[in-house]
């Protein structure tokens, strides 16, 4: 791909990110549909590597990890383990939001259907009962969709992307496209779970490295890199999954 493709690429994948950002999952998912047409999907870029001012390194930075030992890991990702992935990450950052919207949205519901119920030509009342039924119906559907989208628009490319775990930090991406993501400097949660790690930075990135794609020294090297690195911030759900 050309540094102009990439170029390109970042930036739509960047409008991605700020508009989930804002959960504006409907423009989300109307430019990943539109990047779908065009055929500049790059899965690393829709799913991880959404550019940030704070994610960024100098290659001066970057370049002292060259002479150290770390973890380096070559994958793809598929639908089936994308779907989930985004799910727990939505689940973490707006599903309790959503709850909250939905209880409020339900009160409505259940007040003007009564309402409509006793005086059935209370028009503004059945108005409003269809706009909180429907409002109710899209807080839940657009992240659904989002997901589904996402998760499609990323397994329509078979290509490998490229992650290094180090004991402070993760080295996403290569040459002068790779940039660095620190677990002091940032809010890095890591999960593990039977057939992949997932990694999120704040409420904005996420990370999937499936274990299909390395050997069981390396996951139980992962494993303890990021015990040792995020403490509390890691999570052993593999029982659970």
């Amino acid at each position: 791909m050309s540094n102009e493709n990439k170029s390109a690429n970042k930036e739509d994948f960047s409008q991605v990110m700020d508009f989930a950002a804002q959960e504006n999952y409907a423009e989300a998912a109307k430019k990943i549909d539109e990047m779908e047409k065009k055929e500049k999907v790059n899965p690393a870029l829709a799913v991880e590597q959404y550019p940030n001012g704070a994610f960024e390194a100098e290659n001066q930075e970057l370049s002292e990890y060259d002479e150290k030992q770390g973890i380096d890991v070559f994958y793809n990702l598929d639908e089936k383990e994308i779907i989930p992935a985004l799910y727990l990450f939505q689940k973490r950052t707006i599903f309790k939001r959503n709850i909250i919207y939905s209880i409020i949205l339900g009160i409505m519901f259940v007040f003007y259907l009564t309402a409509v119920i006793t005086d059935p030509k209370y028009t503004i009342g059945i108005f409003l009962l269809g706009v909180s039924g429907v409002v109710m119906g899209f807080i839940w559907y657009l992240p659904y969709r989002h997901r589904r989208s996402t998760a499609a628009a990323i397994a329509a490319v078979k290509e490998e992307f490229k992650i290094s775990f180090y004991e402070d930090c993760m080295i996403v991406g290569e040459d002068d496209s790779r940039y660095k993501v620190s677990y002091a400097g940032e809010k890095v949660n890591g999960i593990e779970q039977n057939d992949k790690f997932i990694l999120t930075v704040g409420k904005e990135r996420l990370f999937v490295v499936p274990k299909r794609c390395i050997n069981e020294q390396q996951t139980e090297e992962i494993r303890n890199l990021l015990i040792n690195s995020l403490h509390e911030n890691y999570s052993d759900e593999r029982a659970a999954n």
